[in-house]
């Protein structure tokens, strides 16, 4: 749409907006008190921090805690931010893991780190997952298999475009 917005669209052309079609998106109007777990990595974690911001700021009145998974420290951006919104959330939990080895980051695969902690949450979780396709369908594999229904995995896969020959 930008690039059509920028080159083609001229003034007073109608636009019709749709709001977004996903899953992944913080909704409570009763301010409801249950868990909000949020598993992603690489490029995954971006919504996910739009989910935990918006919750926050809605004042949710559960736990919420955000995993992001990367091969190595390097890949964990908004590291800093996180850590000082788990500063100033007593509700706020960051959780970060790399599967190579880092003096600061906790070593795991963002699977068994997620396992981990689900093992200390309740039943009526609402678990969001974001990131490549194939890492998206087996953390809600785990998931659901370790307890969490379907109906509370919402997931947002990024699928990469095939080369064109």
């Amino acid at each position: 749409m930008s690039e059509w917005l920028s080159h083609q669209a001229k003034i007073n052309t109608p636009v019709h907006i749709r709001g977004p079609m996903g899953d992944c998106f913080y909704h409570n109007p009763e301010n409801n008190s249950f868990p909000i777990v949020l598993a992603g990595t690489g490029t995954g974690l971006a919504p996910l921090v739009g989910i935990a911001q918006d919750a926050l700021e809605n004042k949710h009145p559960g736990q919420i805690l955000l995993i992001h998974g990367g091969v190595c420290e390097a890949d964990l951006y908004f590291h800093e931010m996180l850590n000082q919104l788990q500063k100033e959330y007593a509700n706020f939990e960051y959780v970060p893991c790399v599967l190579r080895g880092s003096d600061t980051i906790k070593y795991a695969s963002i699977d068994m780190a997620l396992l981990e902690k689900l093992d200390n949450i309740q039943n009526d979780v609402q678990l969001f997952i974001c990131g490549p396709e194939e890492t998206t369908k087996k953390l809600k594999t785990k998931a659901f298999l370790s307890g969490v229904p379907s109906a509370s995995i919402y997931s947002d896969s990024f699928i990469t475009a095939k080369s064109r020959k």
